[in-house]
């Protein structure tokens, strides 16, 4: 934890990378007072765990250790609450071996798999963390789906079905999105780590009511930036991210995107 009032640091629980799990990727979630997360790696099967912390006793618990057979395998994205249950996703596992959708109900401490990806037309290996919109859960696969670059899904919670909304096919659409999706004024919005015009990625928009997707900027390298790895946050009307390279010295950049105008600036090259 951090104190952003003192400066100060303090390491409140340290993996050993057995039975309490190892290699933490995604982001912590607070439910009830209590921090959720999951690691990728350690538990029983070595397949990852779901765990909670908390913030007052400063205990760690293991709540789940998944097996990488129908249950899943090796979580990368956060959990997020949708009434009453945290959902997830692992990247491997499950029935195909292509990923699942998980819940778990921190009231009765179970979990449970309500969808197994089958890696062709419904996506594979899913790993940016789930969004909600309407009651309908929304996500992406890295690969799989039509084109094999990746899907845009979403998950009906009531009715446990899913629907594939987009397939990206590799070039002018991207291929294999990685980070989480961002709701903005109706439209959700996304990046591709690959694919586009020039194969360094894109920046892309879907439309839940017509359920249409449109790149909105395709990453061209150098200057302009290349390969979008994480989420993008909204501020004040822009949309703020980061690519892993390009840049004046290829080390990356900051860059907002304005919806308004479908205008991209760079606002920071990292030096290195």
């Amino acid at each position: 934890i951090y104190d952003p009032t003192e400066k100060t640091t303090e390491v409140v629980y340290s993996f050993q990378g057995g039975g309490d799990g190892a290699n933490p990727w995604a982001a912590l979630i607070e439910y009830k007072g209590l921090l959720y997360g999951t690691t990728n790696g350690g538990g029983v099967r070595g397949q990852g765990t779901l765990f909670i912390y908390d913030p007052t006793e400063k205990t760690t618990e293991v709540v789940y250790s998944f097996q990488g057979e129908e249950d899943g395998a090796y979580p990368y994205a956060a959990l997020i609450e949708y009434k009453g249950l945290l959902y997830g996703t692992t990247k491997y596992g499950g029935v195909r071996d292509q990923g699942t959708v998980f819940t778990y109900n921190p009231n009765e401490k179970h979990t449970e798999v309500v969808y197994n990806f089958q890696g062709e037309e419904d996506g594979a290996y899913p790993l940016a963390t789930l969004i909600e919109y309407r009651d309908l859960l929304y996500g992406t696969t890295n690969g799989g789906g039509v084109g094999g670059r990746g899907t845009l899904f979403t998950y009906d919670p009531i009715n446990k079905s899913t629907e594939v909304v987009h397939s990206f096919q590799g070039e002018e659409d991207g291929a294999n999105p990685w980070a989480a999706l961002i709701e903005y004024k109706g439209l959700l919005y996304g990046t591709t780590l690959e694919g586009g015009v020039v194969g360094r990625g894109t920046l892309f928009r879907y439309n839940p009511n017509e359920k249409t997707t449109e790149v909105v900027h395709s990453f061209r390298g150098e200057e302009g930036g290349a390969y979008p790895y994480p989420a993008l946050i909204e501020y004040k009307g822009l949309l703020y991210g980061t690519t892993i390279y390009g840049g004046v010295r290829g080390q990356g950049t900051l860059f907002t995107y304005n919806p308004i105008d479908k205008t991209t600036e760079v606002v920071h090259s990292f030096q290195g």
